[in-house]
């Protein structure tokens, strides 16, 4: 949780999302999925 709670911190600030030129939406999503797909093995992100 707080590996999540860190990236949020460092990329969810308006400075950070200008110079990755991104908006917030973008910007959290591609924590949310960097976080949850980090945690999934190869075979596990395969849909069956």
């Amino acid at each position: 949780m707080e590996a999540l709670l860190g990236a949020t911190d460092a990329v969810m600030n308006p400075r950070k999302l200008a110079e990755l030129g991104l908006s917030a939406k973008a910007g959290i999503s591609g924590i949310v999925t960097l976080f949850l797909e980090g945690v999934l093995t190869q075979k596990g992100r395969k849909i069956p």
